[in-house]
């Protein structure tokens, strides 16, 4: 559990003895031989990666914040504040980083909105926060060597109108706006979160 939160359980089940055949930046890879049915044996596969939180910022005159971020030799992408969640940190003390870290802000409130595995073999939960009463920090934004990063503002009825869909170069908030139009009970919980 992350702040009383349980973590979403994988889709795939791990034997405790799987082999590690990878262990990458990113990915760790395992493998492991399972008895099926028929009593034959295949080896299975997954992989685990760190967590990750998103953090949508929303501001007084309830606009959402989003980064449009530049490095060498990419494209200048959209996308919702976030990050891997680090070694010892819950996902709610991820989210408060990253927002320092890439807006110079913090904020005075928190609402979980979601959390969910998206990809089937992949053991990774993502977290999805509303922030708050927003204040500036007194670091100011924190940006990697080589990263451009300017905070937009949109409407927060972007999240449900598909507006940003062409703008945006985000999966997991490209799913959850999906979710929401096809979900409203997700939406509502947004609205209960910021008091509308």
């Amino acid at each position: 559990m992350t702040n009383g939160i349980s973590r979403p359980a994988p889709h795939i089940s791990r034997p405790d003895g799987a082999e590690v055949v990878h262990r990458g930046p990113v990915f760790t890879a395992h493998q492991w031989h399972q008895t099926l049915q028929d009593g034959s044996v295949r080896t299975f596969e997954s992989l685990t990666r760190k967590d990750t939180v998103l953090v949508l910022p929303v501001t007084q005159d309830r606009n959402l914040i989003l980064i449009e971020e530049a490095q060498p030799s990419a494209r200048t992408v959209l996308h919702a504040i976030g990050g891997g969640v680090e070694p010892g940190e819950t996902a709610l003390q991820a989210a408060e980083r990253e927002l320092a870290e890439e807006c110079g802000l913090r904020a005075g409130r928190y609402q979980l909105w979601w959390a969910w595995q998206p990809v089937n073999k992949i053991d990774w939960a993502v977290y999805v926060y509303l922030a708050t009463d927003l204040s500036t920090t007194e670091a100011g934004p924190e940006f990697d060597p080589g990263e451009k990063v300017r905070p937009q503002t949109f409407p927060l009825s972007s999240l449900t109108d598909f507006t940003l869909l062409d703008q945006l170069e985000d999966r997991e908030l490209e799913y959850l706006i999906g979710l929401t139009a096809t979900m409203p009970q997700r939406f509502a919980n947004i609205r209960t979160a910021l008091s509308w």
